[in-house]
């Protein structure tokens, strides 16, 4: 699948940011490790359903997806050529629903 298709398909199927500027995938494309892998698309989902949605829309079209936190990793596992999720912002909604409870 091509990358503009990729990044098109995401777009229509959720509300949150999907990103493929050559800036941002750069800037995603490393850890604190001593790797780079430039992905094709990064995505920042609003919500947990819009995270479910990705990763099922990844194993249909067979695209590689990575979770991203921090990206503080020292071995690079926050990269991959595929999709990176970044978790970051979600994850403070997520911590913020336990703590309401």
């Amino acid at each position: 699948m091509k990358i503009s298709n990729i990044q098109k398909s995401l777009q229509n199927l959720i509300t949150g940011e999907v990103w493929g500027d050559d800036e941002i995938l750069k800037f995603y494309s490393v850890d604190a490790s001593l790797y780079q892998i430039i992905p094709k698309v990064v995505v920042i989902p609003k919500t947990e359903n819009e995270v479910i949605s990705v990763v099922k829309f990844a194993n249909k079209n067979r695209v590689a997806v990575t979770a991203r936190g921090a990206g503080t990793g020292l071995v690079g596992s926050a990269l991959n050529d595929g999709i990176i999720i970044d978790l970051k912002n979600l994850i403070q909604l997520v911590l913020k629903k336990i703590m309401l409870r």
